[in-house]
């Protein structure tokens, strides 16, 4: 006889409600309890030691909202005046970063999947940026962005929104990872789990506020602003959704 833990209360229709708390499977079928979405966790010394605990593993035990990231895949396909550098960290072998220069404007994408756990709330994607020059300046830090989903049109330049930050940059920071936040960004009303988030990031060289212009040792000594990688902080549940293709 195996014991669950049952995280609120079921109504089986012709049976009554099932009651949250400890059942075992010799009083109910518990695949009809999962099938209602209402959670349904093996109970064991090993769950009760976590709900004991007072750790973070409890938000996980409870199915409670939670912060957590995903990291988007970066694409450089544009190429020419408005192009990154892909060069050498330093002098690290063959370690390929991307970098942006203060003379000229230059553009990345990405596309976060926003997972079935996703609770709808605002989002907050992160460029984490390594700072190249020893030197004190402004970079000039943007990001378009725009919402879609399956079956659904993805909009022309009119229906994206830009957040513009202008990043202070010491010589302190020299190498140093640093993170600029684009957020927070409410998600669409029609929006739902595999929603996605399509951004267009820019470093604008060729504005006036770009007063970054300390020179990278090594490589290109214009491009002087690395890309580490982006990422998207976003509040989920440990149930996800129910059906595996929602909406």
């Amino acid at each position: 006889m195996a014991k669950y833990l049952l995280l609120r209360d079921v109504d089986l229709a012709g049976r009554g409600v099932v009651p949250a708390g400890i059942v075992d499977s010799s009083q109910y079928d518990i695949a009809d309890l999962r099938a209602s979405g209402a959670g349904v966790i093996p109970w064991s010394d090993t769950t009760l030691a976590a709900l004991q605990s007072g750790s973070d593993l409890v938000a996980s035990v409870l199915g409670a909202v939670y912060w957590d990231d995903i990291q988007g895949p970066i694409s450089t396909a544009l190429r020419g005046a408005s192009s990154l550098d892909t060069e050498l960290y330093r002098d690290v072998t063959n370690s390929l970063y991307e970098f942006l220069r203060h003379t000229r404007d230059a553009y990345f994408t990405t596309v976060y999947q926003m997972p079935h756990g996703w609770v709808r709330t605002a989002v907050n994607p992160h460029w984490h940026a390594l700072p190249m020059a020893s030197a004190d300046g402004v970079a000039v830090l943007t990001m378009q962005y725009a919402w879609g989903r399956v079956g659904r049109e993805l909009p022309a330049a009119s229906g994206w929104t830009t957040v513009r930050k202008e990043v202070a940059i010491s010589a302190s920071d020299q190498y140093k990872e640093i993170a600029v936040s684009f957020g927070p960004i409410e998600p669409p009303a029609w929006s739902d789990a595999s929603t996605n988030l399509h951004c267009l990031f820019a470093r604008l060289g060729d504005d006036a506020a770009d007063t970054y212009t300390g020179s990278k040792v090594g490589g290109t000594a214009a491009a002087n602003l690395g890309v580490a990688y982006v990422d998207c902080h976003f509040q989920r549940s440990l149930l996800g959704s129910i059906s595996e293709f929602p909406g």
